[in-house]
């Protein structure tokens, strides 16, 4: 087991409402670059944050912590979410995230999703049905989970 964020980050001050979402987060690891310029925390929560969220926690970390050094910080996610989860129900709990995620990396595959229809089979398979066109065929296979 890790250690919470905030035991990992201390000197870190974050405003009331993204340190009550982060302060059951666990960090599982963190690592750097030679280059020393990118920092890479890896960690795991009970709760799903949104990604917006996660960018802040990220720019505060920058800012407060390495202010006067080019690093690059990146949160990279895992949950470990309660059964009460159905995949439809988690869905609508991340699509916004994967949204962001998508609009951050390739704007087509964002589109794609945000326009497309998502279906459930049971709580094991998801369908998603993009737009019919040549760029989206393109990059269907990137959007399969």
């Amino acid at each position: 087991m890790g250690k919470k964020f905030l035991e990992a980050f201390p000197s870190l001050k974050l405003d009331g409402d993204i340190q009550g979402l982060i302060a059951q987060t666990e960090v599982e690891k963190i690592s750097s670059n030679r280059k020393r310029d990118f920092l890479h925390i890896y960690v795991n929560s009970s709760r799903i944050m949104p990604r917006g969220d996660i960018t802040r926690i990220e720019d505060e970390i920058k800012k407060q912590l390495f202010a006067d050094e080019d690093v690059k910080v990146r949160i990279s996610e895992k949950y470990s979410l309660s059964s009460k989860y159905a995949l439809d129900k988690l869905m609508e709990v991340y699509r916004d995230n994967m949204l962001y995620e998508l609009s951050e990396t390739d704007h087509i595959l964002y589109n794609a999703f945000k326009n497309a229809s998502v279906s459930f089979s049971g709580n094991e398979e998801c369908t998603v049905v993009i737009e019919d066109s040549v760029i989206n065929h393109s990059k269907e296979e990137a959007l399969k989970l």
